[in-house]
């Protein structure tokens, strides 16, 4: 398992990795868990994504600011327009194949969007769930982590700070959890204060498989500093 092992935390792992580990004999309750879950199922977004597009090229509007897939869990802001009307319906026709597919092969089922079992939560000293998409802003569709859950993950840090070491899981483990992760640091070693956490010497940050969502990482340092400063 290709994940970094710092001296808070001892695991940075997509949720199916997670499931694996939990199946095993691996001893969890030394540890505490930031399980970060998707708000509800990806296949309901898609189909919504697919009736706002198939609305477009029908309607008067001449240009749609619209959430696409940007790799690694991660969405972003795309002008579709009237005037470019074939990269609309090529891209339409791409969700459209991707949405059968997974009506062929029978994988609607988001497990990113269904809480750990309660079996698996007993294994852990501690468990926190949390629910917000991978983006750094509001694309209608997904939105970003809010002001609520910071709070929750700041004090769930601050609650375990002398005690147990974490284990953090999204979806693919790349950039959610990271984000997570390097915010663990901050608040533990500089209460925090994003302006004294060097992100470019942080395992996390330079670690080969992660992509920090950085703006979840900015907002739960600054909750920390709010509750706890």
């Amino acid at each position: 398992m290709n994940s970094v092992k710092t001296k808070y935390i001892d695991l940075i792992s997509g949720r199916e990795e997670l499931e694996n580990l939990l199946n095993s004999n691996y001893d969890f309750n030394r540890n505490v868990l930031i399980s970060i879950i998707n708000p509800y199922n990806k296949y309901e977004n898609v189909k919504k994504q697919i009736f706002c597009l198939e609305d477009f090229l029908i309607s008067d509007k001449e240009e749609l600011l619209f959430p696409v897939y940007a790799g690694n869990g991660k969405f972003k802001k795309r002008l579709f327009t009237k005037k470019n009307i074939n990269q609309v319906k090529k891209y339409l026709q791409g969700m459209r194949r991707y949405l059968q597919k997974a009506i062929d092969t029978n994988v609607l089922f988001d497990m990113n969007a269904v809480p750990l079992k309660q079996k698996y939560k007993k294994r852990f000293f501690d468990v926190l769930s949390v629910f917000f998409w991978d983006v750094t802003e509001d694309l209608e569709f997904y939105k970003p982590i809010s002001k609520k859950e910071t709070k929750e993950i700041a004090k769930f840090i601050h609650k375990h700070k002398n005690s147990k070491k974490y284990i953090i899981h999204c979806s693919a483990g790349i950039s959610r959890s990271a984000g997570v992760g390097m915010a663990i640091h901050c608040c533990l070693d500089f209460d925090g204060d994003i302006s004294k956490f060097k992100k470019e010497i942080c395992d996390i940050y330079n670690h080969e498989r992660y992509k920090p969502n950085e703006y979840v990482f900015e907002k739960i340092c600054r909750a920390y500093r709010e509750i706890f400063s």
